[in-house]
């Protein structure tokens, strides 16, 4: 276990839930336009449909990544790497 700072862990901690919602939001935005350019006709409506299903995949991937149970943890070094660098 890493010994920080409750100042350390709350920026951690907030990071990671900032990274949670981003993902989430991205998992949404790339749903709806698969869903969307699934009912639409035409080349370009493929393609939309086609990169937006693999968007939907790879954020799908990053929100499964960040809440593994040691991914605070990695936050809490990240914090403290950034802290001393800037020191």
């Amino acid at each position: 276990m890493i010994h920080t700072s409750t100042s350390s862990f709350e920026k951690a901690s907030q990071r990671l839930q900032q990274k949670q919602e981003w993902a989430k939001t991205g998992m949404t935005i790339s749903l709806a336009l698969t869903a969307v350019s699934g009912f639409m006709r035409g080349r370009q409506a493929r393609t939309v449909h086609v990169w937006s299903g693999l968007a939907l995949i790879g954020f799908s991937v990053w929100h499964h990544r960040l809440y593994r149970p040691d991914m605070l943890e990695r936050e809490l070094q990240a914090v403290s790497r950034r802290e001393k660098s800037s020191s």
